[in-house]
This record gives C-alpha cells, sequence and structure tokens, in this order.
C-alpha cells in the first residue's frame, strides 16, 4: 500500500516540477515540494495506522486570536 501511496505522489511531482523548473518559478517550486512533503508524510503515517492527533480546536483558537489582534469580528 505504500508503494502505491508513494507512486501516486510520484506522478504528481514528475507532472509539476518540470513546469515550473522550466518557468523558474523557484519560490513556487519551494512551497510546492514542502506541501507534497508534508502530504506524503501524513499519508504514510495514516497507511502504516499511526494515529496523528486532531489540531482543529487549536487552529481555531489560532485564527480567532490573529483575527481579534487585527480587529476583525468573527460573523
Amino acid at each position: 500500500m505504500i508503494f502505491l501511496v508513494i507512486l501516486g505522489f510520484g506522478l504528481i511531482v514528475v507532472v509539476e516540477v518540470p513546469s515550473l523548473i522550466h518557468r523558474q518559478y523557484w519560490r513556487e517550486l519551494v512551497v510546492f515540494s514542502f506541501f507534497i512533503f508534508v502530504g506524503l508524510l501524513l499519508t504514510v503515517f495514516l497507511t502504516l495506522g499511526v494515529e496523528l492527533p486532531y489540531i482543529d480546536v487549536e487552529l481555531t483558537k489560532l485564527i480567532t486570536g490573529l483575527g481579534e489582534a487585527l480587529g476583525l469580528k468573527p460573523g
């Protein structure tokens, strides 16, 4: 199963990266590589049955705090 996950992510990289390099989108390539790496890592962990923590509550607190700091009101 992990082989299929790596194959799928590899296919995405093979399709997307050459055009980013050809157009010299270096920053986009770095961001793309970061997200592909994080996505691959999380997918492999889930495939192996690793329990991942839920971060939705902490993420909501962070976004709400940033909004309040910027003077934005919810709703």
